[in-house]
């Protein structure tokens, strides 16, 4: 089974957020970060209270907030039938605009480190610095998952990569986890 991992488009047009902005000026940018990492409980009045601005020259489906990823309500209608109950999408505001971020619910021990290709930290050799190359175990029915060794990682199966794809709305980039670097 092909797993992908989600990226955002290598486009130089791709909006990022001005943390720094007076707009932006109030957002607890931590909690935002523990969410979307599942460090910290979500609270639904908190997070649909958050209006993050983002400066874009054009439309966009999708954000990268720290290690997290933010979709627009139309991207999120493609990705929730198929991400099933792997993820929930937590309703929050870019731009005055109704965005969601995700919240994936499912960290795995499924990495197969023995079929990938990993760098250690030298002063813990147990801990994984930098993956190259993914292999992963048998996921089973799981649609959407992070894994331990790299949380900031969302991966996703050929069911939501092919939802998406058939949508033809832009705002990701699916890459294969054997080849990240080569796409």
């Amino acid at each position: 089974m092909t797993i992908y991992l989600i990226r955002m488009p290598d486009d130089s047009r791709q909006p990022s957020v001005p943390y720094d902005s007076p707009r932006n000026k109030g957002i607890d940018w931590q909690y935002l970060e523990d969410v979307l990492d599942a460090k910290a409980p979500a609270d639904p009045e908190r997070l649909a209270a958050i209006d993050i601005y983002v400066h874009a020259t054009r439309p966009f489906e999708s954000l990268r907030v720290g290690t997290g990823t933010l979709v627009s309500d139309q991207l999120r209608k493609v990705l929730e039938p198929a991400c099933q109950r792997d993820v929930e999408f937590l309703p929050l505001r870019v731009n005055g605009a109704p965005f969601f971020a995700l919240l994936v619910v499912n960290v795995l021990d499924v990495l197969d480190r023995e079929g990938s290709e990993l760098e250690y930290f030298q002063h813990a050799p147990d801990r994984v610095m930098i993956i190259r190359r993914y292999a992963f175990k048998d996921v089973g029915a799981t649609r959407v998952f992070k894994i331990p060794e790299s949380r900031g990682s969302t991966f996703v199966t050929e069911a939501v990569r092919r939802a998406y794809l058939d949508s033809g709305l832009p705002g990701l980039r699916l890459v294969d986890s054997q080849n990240p670097g080569n796409q």
